[in-house]
């Protein structure tokens, strides 16, 4: 803000030494060399910014803001990341609770996921339950987490 007002300042004021100098000059040949030269002293005042360019500090500029979206970027899709594999996990769960209370059975299951090229599939299966071979199957064939991947409740005597 302060470069545009010292811009502006030297613009008013250049106009203002030119208007003065216009005044003080006799009508004739000397007025129109005064009114050329005057001319141009306005428009190098109003070129100012534009002969003062600092391509560095806009190319400096430029990169923090580029760096900045990337970085927003990375971390918007951290975030839906995270929420789909959310999302997914909550779902894979509610599908075995409906398997298993398909076949009698009474489980709160947790599920976790992982990223295969970039998109979160159910990687393990924690069930409070002990085993059930049947479950398993339907959990091995179904969502593709096998046998080892799944923990049972162990077998309380």
């Amino acid at each position: 803000m302060s470069n545009i007002r010292t811009w502006l300042v030297g613009l008013f004021a250049a106009a203002a030494a030119v208007s003065v100098l216009y005044s003080l000059i006799p009508r004739g040949k000397l007025l129109a060399i005064a009114r050329c030269s005057g001319g141009l002293v306005l428009l190098m005042a109003l070129l100012r910014p534009v002969l003062h360019w600092d391509s560095h500090l806009w190319e400096n500029s430029f990169h923090r803001w580029q760096i900045d979206m990337e970085t927003a970027t990375l971390q918007m899709q951290g975030a839906g990341e995270n929420r789909l594999s959310s999302l997914i996990a909550d779902r894979t769960a509610a599908y075995i609770q409906e398997k298993a209370e398909a076949m009698g059975l009474t489980c709160h299951p947790a599920v976790s996921t992982t990223l295969r090229q970039g998109v979160p599939f159910p990687d393990r299966v924690w069930l409070d339950i002990p085993f059930h071979g049947p479950l398993s199957d339907c959990i091995a064939n179904d969502l593709d987490i096998p046998q080892e991947r799944q923990i049972w409740q162990e077998d309380t005597p």
